[in-house]
């Protein structure tokens, strides 16, 4: 809880990379905002948490929380979001989970309220992808829902991809630019980097991790996917 790091701890934290893969200048920033972006910690320990959310649910703690207050933070307020948690379901089975972007840095937390989780941190601003990719693998090693399927591709003619190039603004994610290379489009966002999106038909895109499944509007003037709805604005 300390903001700055003290040297104690300086030592041995880690330095975040950009995603061309230069270190940031003085290994990481400093950030104003304690609980947003100046606390630090180790995946065990961030796991711990998420036990403690699990068990203070079912009243078996409250070392941490109280039950009451753990069932208001895992219930929708807006926009499938609780208190700090974003909030979801499938196949009957509630989920809460939470990414972390700094400068140089990037991390996935990702639990069930019957007792499965995980978390990734990683120093790197191109670290979700790696994320996305380790989760489906604990999770298709212990059989959880989350385990990859396979997908397919299409081909589209140049022409066909070419009208949904452009730059795009949503509220929740800011500006976007999608552009086309080879067979395909890509999506460039400030935190995530270069995302391939992969046309699953005349209009939905899918990628290998990073972002959810997008669909473009015919005339390419927006797209939606994941909850948010974005326009073209160039």
């Amino acid at each position: 809880f300390e903001n700055p790091l003290p040297q104690r701890l300086a030592v041995v934290a880690a330095s975040g990379y950009k995603g061309n893969g230069n270190a940031i200048p003085g290994r990481y920033h400093t950030y104003p905002e304690m609980a947003a972006a100046g606390l630090w910690t180790t995946a065990s320990d961030l796991a711990r948490f998420v036990i403690e959310i699990q068990k203070a649910r079912e009243g078996r703690s409250n070392q941490m929380l109280k039950q009451a207050t753990v069932e208001q933070m895992l219930r929708p307020e807006k926009q499938n979001y609780g208190l700090g948690f974003a909030i979801s379901e499938r196949d009957g089975l509630k989920r809460f989970s939470h990414g972390g972007t700094d400068a140089g840095f990037q991390a996935v937390l990702s639990a069930t309220v019957d007792g499965r989780g995980l978390v990734v941190m990683t120093n790197s601003e191109n670290g979700a992808r790696l994320a996305g990719e380790i989760a489906l693998a604990v999770a298709s090693a212990y059989g959880w829902p989350d385990k990859p399927r396979e997908r397919e591709a299409i081909t589209l003619a140049p022409e066909a991809l070419a009208k949904f190039a452009g730059e795009y603004e949503a509220v929740r994610i800011g500006r976007v630019k999608v552009r086309v290379e080879s067979d395909h489009l890509v999506f460039t966002e400030a935190r995530l980097g270069d995302v391939i999106l992969y046309p699953q038909s005349a209009d939905t895109f899918f990628s290998m991790g990073g972002v959810p499944d997008i669909k473009f509007a015919a005339d390419g003037s927006g797209f939606t996917g994941g909850g948010v709805a974005a326009k073209r604005v160039q």
